[in-house]
């Protein structure tokens, strides 16, 4: 499989741990803006980076 992954689903994939991160801190869910900012918080991720445009838009 390692050998078929396209880079997009590898750096999808990289975000599972910080999204179960941020899930259990508000008790186990939370709406996609607060996991969102939770997820920026804790990684240190820029306004400028959030708000950037991804290849597929």
């Amino acid at each position: 499989m390692g050998d078929h992954t396209r880079a997009g689903e590898t750096q999808f994939v990289s975000w599972f741990g910080p999204l179960f991160d941020a899930l259990s801190k508000p008790g186990g869910s939370g709406s996609p803006e607060e996991v969102t900012e939770q997820i920026a918080a804790d990684k240190h991720i820029s306004n400028d980076v959030l708000n950037g445009l991804t290849s597929s838009g």
